[in-house]
């Protein structure tokens, strides 16, 4: 019985050319991989270089609108943000004033002029390199130097499943020549 079911699978195998379907399939696979995953990579720090440019274009609107708050409350003579601006920007300060900074030690002073208002630093620095791609075997075999060799195996596998399909097809009940 088990003799029989391996004669069927293998006269299966010669009658549609198993073997060579199993080595076509797997030089599409190959070809496939050296093709998109390369591509895909791409994709992927596109879309993140895309993602942090929105983030930028945001936080730069968000600066906008602060310096047009500020210019807004110059316009309107804000008498608090004046008295700030002159100490910071003119170093003038009113008669009888103590400055807080002085309190501290120059460490810890803000250095900042009207940007500590307006500009919000963490957002406007925005990091654009894109992240590493993973470290897997397919990344490594698909990119790199290593990617004309699997396109090289590709085309081999691909040049024996013509091989094996370029046999004379045999009748029925006959054997094929060596």
């Amino acid at each position: 019985m088990i003799r029989r079911a391996a004669r069927t699978i293998s006269t299966a195998a010669v009658r549609y050319d198993l073997i060579g379907w199993v080595f076509l399939v797997i030089a599409m696979g190959a070809l496939a991989v050296a093709l998109l995953v390369p591509s895909q990579i791409e994709v992927q720090q596109m879309a993140h270089h895309h993602r942090r440019l929105g983030q930028q274009v945001e936080s730069l609107r968000a600066q906008r609108d602060n310096y047009e708050s500020l210019i807004a409350s110059i316009d309107r003579g804000d008498a608090n943000l004046l008295t700030r601006l002159a100490w910071r920007e003119l170093h003038l300060k009113p008669v009888g004033a103590v400055p807080l900074d002085d309190a501290l030690p120059e460490a810890q002073a803000d250095p900042a002029g009207v940007d500590q208002w307006t500009v919000d630093p963490d957002l406007v620095v925005a990091d654009l390199a894109p992240p590493p791609p993973p470290d897997t075997l397919l990344v490594d075999l698909s990119s790199g130097r290593k990617r004309p060799m699997l396109f090289i195996a590709g085309a081999l596998l691909a040049g024996c499943a013509m091989l094996t399909t370029l046999r004379k097809p045999t009748a029925p009940g006959t054997q094929a020549p060596p």
